[in-house]
């Protein structure tokens, strides 16, 4: 079972990764974040590490920049 974390800030983009990776891994975790912030606080507070991220290059640092 492998862990990923989606850093987008664009939540259907967010919604059709998760369902994509479920509907082909279902057994994997699928967090998300939606912002530079959101993403460092949920890796801080993870119970168990990330096996890879999806990542935005244009993601704000703070929700609404």
């Amino acid at each position: 079972m492998a862990c990923v974390l989606i850093v987008e800030d664009v939540a259907d983009t967010v919604k059709i990764l998760t369902k994509v990776i479920k509907a082909t891994f279902p057994d994997w975790i699928v967090e998300s974040a939606s912002s530079v912030t959101e993403a460092r606080r949920t890796l801080a507070e993870a119970r168990q590490p990330f096996d890879f991220a999806i990542l935005d290059f244009h993601l704000p640092a703070e929700r609404g920049e």
